[in-house]
């Protein structure tokens, strides 16, 4: 995602709209989260400004392949299959590290496939979770406010 925002930024953009659904402490409405300062270091240097806005993430998704928006981050490679307009960098900025919860505890398991054929809640909207399980037996959940619709 990064190249393609310096890609922007070198053909004359001055301030992109940037979009992030993360909260704290990757990203907060004042820019002081460290994605968001990774940001601000990567366009001070280029002598351009950025700005922080926050729709949810299948909206922004659009709106970045539709050029209505600069970028985006923190997204799960392979999406530019679904989205032929977004560009990934080959080097991560940031990653993340995902965990289920029982009522059991006696279930273990290592991997995404691990949690196949049993019935499970998940926050929808989120696209890694959606892909990783795809064809799983799913009861979903919906996290986000109106106002993040």
């Amino acid at each position: 995602m990064m190249a393609f925002l310096f890609m922007v930024v070198a053909a004359g953009a001055d301030d992109l709209l940037i979009n992030s659904n993360d909260g704290f402490p990757r990203s907060n409405p004042d820019r002081s989260g460290f994605e968001d300062r990774i940001f601000d270091e990567a366009f001070r240097r280029l002598g351009h400004t950025w700005e922080l806005i926050r729709v949810p993430s299948e909206r922004a998704l659009a709106s970045f392949n539709r050029g209505e928006i600069g970028g985006d981050y923190v997204r799960m490679a392979g999406l530019e299959k679904t989205y032929p307009n977004l560009v990934q960098v080959g080097e991560p900025f940031s990653s993340m590290d995902f965990g289920a919860c029982t009522l059991s505890g006696k279930l273990r398991f290592s991997s995404w496939e691990g949690l196949r054929n049993r019935p499970i809640a998940m926050i929808i909207r989120w696209k890694i979770v959606e892909e990783r399980t795809r064809d799983f037996t799913c009861v979903t959940a919906d996290f986000t406010t109106k106002a993040e619709r």
